[in-house]
């Protein structure tokens, strides 16, 4: 029987599962956290593959109970900073509080274009900017992802709608869904062309690359030359568990 690696990314809202043959994916599953130890003890014991190894990125309290659950099932467990960390430079001031997510989308970019000029845009719960030049992450920002953004006009305000049914729009809304569609959708659009600039004047050479949920989405709206990696944290994951 071939031997699997399995990779798991915790993030804030959802947590994502894959299994690699080497560098080749094999399956890929999403769930909400709160699910998260029930989908995976589900997942192994149907697979008819033995999984040797398991690495997991986590920003949730539930970090533990799924390490708890793999290791029954007799998979050896790393968490991703104990692996990346020995591998990986980094000038990032305050280190832990740095979100494992950013490093493993990162570190997943330095594999793919070694020894470039690397932005990479997370565009999730939250939208993050992280550098990456000689190999080395440097550092970026955080803002509201547009989920964040439009989940906060409906709970801070008494009359605003909560929009679940995102598409392209125009500047001008004509009426509230619209606008707020234009306020949050190209206002994105808006920070992520100004933000993009802003790095392409320390770097001409910048490579910019997208990935998270929302990253296909976005990607149309900028018209702008990048390379569109949904799934870069799992990729880093897995090449980090490789190297383990």
């Amino acid at each position: 029987m071939s031997s699997f690696n399995i990779v798991i990314d915790q993030g804030n809202t959802n947590t994502k599962v894959a299994i690699f043959k080497g560098n080749e994916p094999y399956k890929f599953l999403q769930f909400s956290n709160t699910k998260s130890v029930q989908e995976i003890d589900s997942l192994i014991s149907g697979l008819k593959i033995s999984i040797s190894s398991a690495v997991i990125s986590s920003v949730d309290a539930l970090e533990t109970e799924i390490i708890t659950k793999l290791q029954s099932f007799g998979v050896k467990t790393f968490k991703f900073n104990e692996v990346v960390l020995k591998t990986m430079k980094s000038s990032y001031s305050s280190p832990k509080t740095l979100g494992e997510d950013r490093l493993a989308m990162s570190f997943a970019a330095i594999k793919k274009y070694p020894n470039s000029n690397i932005l990479i845009i997370a565009l999730g719960t939250c939208i993050t900017y992280n550098y990456v030049t000689e190999n080395t992450f440097i550092g970026g920002a955080i803002s509201p992802g547009m989920h964040m953004r439009f989940k906060s006009l409906n709970y801070f305000t008494d009359r605003l709608p909560l929009i679940k049914n995102v598409k392209s729009t125009s500047l001008i809304g004509d009426n509230t869904d619209e606008s707020i569609l234009s306020g949050v959708v190209n206002g994105i659009t808006a920070e992520l062309r100004e933000t993009i600039n802003q790095y392409l004047l320390i770097k001409t050479d910048l490579k910019v690359i997208l990935t998270g949920g929302d990253a296909c989405f976005f990607d149309k709206q900028l018209k702008k030359p990048t390379f569109v990696h949904e799934n870069l944290v799992l990729e880093g994951l897995n090449l980090a568990l490789q190297e383990k």
